[in-house]
């Protein structure tokens, strides 16, 4: 808005001029003091905007920022959980498996374990020490039966009697001598006709 102060015309002395601008100041002094104050409102009220304006888009960004970094983390969890899943469902599954195989080596040697001979003159009397030290066990085999079948023996008979012991040994006392030839027959390894065979847990 332009408004006019004062109106000069004509040619005036420069005192007379000096004293006409400063009349025009004086009498509308007031009104330029209130337009500084309202342009400086303006400004401020531009400024202001301008700020509230950059804080509401900080805070756009910031809630975008946070909604991405939870559906990112929601699918790392989602995915943990699924290989956690297939992780333990492919323990179970080799568990089952080594249980099944176990359990059908386990009939196998059932099925060819023949039945303990009466005492003669090539039967083998083994007592078996086991690891506890106070259970025994005693059987006859025939001289001709392996050292593996004596393995197969303990092994059924510890899966049998629920004793908590899968990798053994089998060894004698007097000579001391560990009997690792499993193809070798009762007769080779001199354990006819008895001798007591010592069980030696290897995972103990």
């Amino acid at each position: 808005v332009v408004q006019t102060v004062d109106r000069i015309q004509g040619f005036l002395d420069e005192n007379h001029l000096v004293s006409r601008l400063q009349n025009g100041i004086a009498a509308f002094g007031d009104v330029l003091v209130r337009t500084r104050e309202e342009n400086f409102q303006r400004g401020e009220s531009v400024r202001l905007r301008a700020v509230q304006d950059q804080e509401y888009q900080a805070s756009i960004e910031q809630e975008r920022r946070a909604r991405e970094e939870a559906k990112i983390a929601a699918e790392a969890a989602k995915i943990a959980e699924e290989e956690e899943r297939q992780r333990v469902e492919l323990q179970e599954s080799i568990a089952l498996s080594e249980q099944l195989s176990r359990n059908a080596k386990l009939a196998t040697i059932k099925a060819a374990l023949a039945e303990e001979p009466i005492q003669g003159a090539d039967t083998v009397h083994l007592r078996f020490q086991l690891p506890s030290g106070a259970q025994k066990i005693e059987r006859r085999f025939k001289g001709t039966d392996t050292v593996e079948l004596l393995y197969n023996f303990l092994e059924l008979h510890f899966h049998e009697a629920e004793i908590q012991v899968s990798e053994f040994a089998l060894s004698t006392n007097y000579p001391k001598r560990q009997l690792d030839d499993r193809s070798a027959t009762l007769l080779d390894t001199g354990l006819h006709p008895r001798a007591v065979l010592y069980v030696q847990d290897l995972e103990a």
